[in-house]
């Protein structure tokens, strides 16, 4: 069906400074990393037990940067993250891809339609799921030192 996106673009138009003063701009840090390494936004993020679900949005037919790519593959494959890559206009998916863990590798599968009744389902199939298996800590790799 058709979407229709809750935002009020007249209020966001309206007060545009306010909402442009939550978006960062990276470059502060990136010019301080080696090579093409850049910070990168997470668009969506739901935690379960361990278990992590990062939602990635696109527009219709925008491709994934490679460093976002590799990100995401590196993410996956800690065996405790799932990602969708969401394509379509604001609150209206037209497709995705999944990125699972098979074997020692990430894959991506292939497009396939969707709209936002079906990917709300399948969000929370993905927590369901998520409620039953607590990550066994002892086996995933924690960094707290930072």
């Amino acid at each position: 069906g058709d979407c229709v996106s809750p935002l009020d673009t007249n209020a966001m138009i309206n007060n545009s400074n306010a909402f442009l003063s939550g978006i960062w701009n990276y470059d502060f840090i990136n010019e301080r990393l080696p090579g093409k390494r850049a910070v990168s936004d997470i668009d969506g993020s739901l935690e379960r037990k361990g278990n992590f679900l990062f939602i990635e949005t696109k527009a219709t037919g925008a491709g994934i940067p490679t460093g976002q790519l590799i990100l995401y593959e590196q993410l996956v494959c800690t065996g405790v993250a799932n990602v969708l890559f969401v394509y379509g206009d604001t609150d209206c998916p037209i497709y995705y891809q999944k990125m699972k863990k098979k074997g020692n590798k990430a894959v991506l599968g292939e497009k396939k339609s969707i709209d936002a009744e079906r990917l709300a389902s399948m969000v929370r199939s993905w927590y369901d799921w998520a409620n039953r298996f607590v990550v066994d800590r002892t086996r995933v790799w924690c960094r707290c030192d930072m």
